[in-house]
């Protein structure tokens, strides 16, 4: 399972990502962000699909400015709701 993990390069002169001192990007691919059917996420994934710290979606909750709801243990917040925050807050040039 775990064969595919190479510390070593695949190839003659290639260092790996801990020579190169870089490590995988998440501006680059297609991030898991998971939604229920209800169109909600939790504040990690609501943090992903903003592209910000969870602590901002957090601040954000605090102050009022993000309506969310708690679900057990989670705190939930509705996709369009963020959407909706965003498009508020966005400034004409």
């Amino acid at each position: 399972m775990l064969d595919n993990l190479r510390a070593e390069p695949t190839r003659p002169g290639a260092r790996t990502a801990r020579q190169t001192g870089t490590r995988p990007r998440e501006g680059n691919c297609m991030l898991n962000i998971i939604v229920s059917p209800a169109g909600l996420m939790d504040i990690p994934n609501a943090a992903k699909y903003l592209g910000c710290p969870e602590s901002s979606i957090r601040w954000m909750r605090r102050m009022r400015k993000l309506p969310f709801a708690r679900i057990g243990a989670k705190l939930m917040v509705r996709q369009s709701d963020l959407d909706k925050y965003v498009e508020s807050s966005m400034m004409e040039v």
